[in-house]
């Protein structure tokens, strides 16, 4: 699990280096470009659905849906002729069932579709600090309205935590009868205030 997660960020900042790199070996005057950076602060609404022998059974405990601070920082680089589309990192904290989660999203996209509003979607890696650590992937989309000179944005944003993994290692963990890892899916709908800088 490990191993895979370490491969995804290194294919998605390759990619977003290769990306930078192509457009600041673009003629200065073909193209433009500004990097804004943010903080993020609101709630998240979640639920937790708590998975054995791989998922292939019913989930064995399924949380109620719970409210949440929801933190955050990013930095966005604004693309393209009229500069509407923006690709950045994007780093988070809330928590999901009482319990902490992180996540690093090393490819947020955002696409302005007309003035003060964008389109998103997003694609990273979690962690939920259960007894032990728990890590998979984290997707989702979103959209965002800019407002007070494009300073501030609300964004409301549907995210989904596939089957995070720990492995079975304390005593009081249910026997393994299929596979040695107990999977999550975390379903959290986030809204919250930007401030850009």
């Amino acid at each position: 699990m490990v191993v895979r997660l370490l491969l995804v960020l290194s294919l998605s900042f390759a990619s977003l280096v290769s990306a930078q790199h192509k457009y600041e070996h673009t003629p200065k005057e073909e193209r433009e470009t500004t990097f804004e950076y943010s903080l993020l602060l609101g709630t998240s609404a979640n639920k937790v659905k708590t998975l054995l022998d791989g998922g292939d059974q019913p989930p064995a405990n399924t949380s109620d849906w719970t409210a949440a601070p929801f933190l955050g920082v990013g930095v966005h680089g604004n693309y393209g002729d009229h500069q509407n589309h923006q690709f950045g990192l994007v780093a988070s904290y809330s928590t999901a069932d009482g319990d902490a989660l992180w996540s690093f999203r090393p490819l947020d996209y955002r696409y302005e579709l007309f003035d003060s509003f964008r389109l998103k979607g997003f694609f990273g890696v979690a962690r939920y600090d259960q007894a032990t650590s728990a890590h998979g992937y984290y997707l989702g989309g979103g959209a965002e309205w800019r407002f007070a000179g494009d300073q501030l944005g609300i964004h409301i944003e549907a995210a989904y935590g596939d089957k995070i993994a720990r492995d079975r290692v304390l005593p009081s963990d249910p026997p393994a009868t299929g596979t040695p890892e107990i999977f999550y899916d975390i379903y959290l709908l986030n809204t919250y205030l930007a401030w850009y800088f």
